[in-house]
């Protein structure tokens, strides 16, 4: 399993699909985990995206950087999550 370091959150991904291919970020809510758009992940795969499965805040081995950092697991707290990922991987 890949990581990837940003301000606030060291976060679990999967990354699966062809290196070249058109990114897909593929993030689940909560309470879900990356592994219920498994097969979802797999049809995009095969249709030649590369998919980007993160472990949001609060789910798997992603952690938090820092015990002062607020827990939060609101809609804009776990969007601005997905926008540092994308940022970290230059999407």
């Amino acid at each position: 399993m890949a990581s990837l370091r940003t301000d606030r959150l060291d976060i679990a991904l999967e990354l699966a699909g062809p290196d070249d291919g058109p990114v897909v970020v593929v993030v689940h809510g909560w309470p879900d985990a990356p592994r219920g758009f498994a097969q979802l992940a797999r049809r995009l795969q095969a249709s030649g995206f590369r998919t980007v499965t993160p472990y949001l805040r609060g789910s798997g081995p992603t952690r938090f950087r820092s015990d002062t950092t607020a827990r939060d697991g609101s809609g804009v707290a776990l969007a601005q999550d997905a926008i540092d990922l994308a940022d970290r991987l230059g999407l």
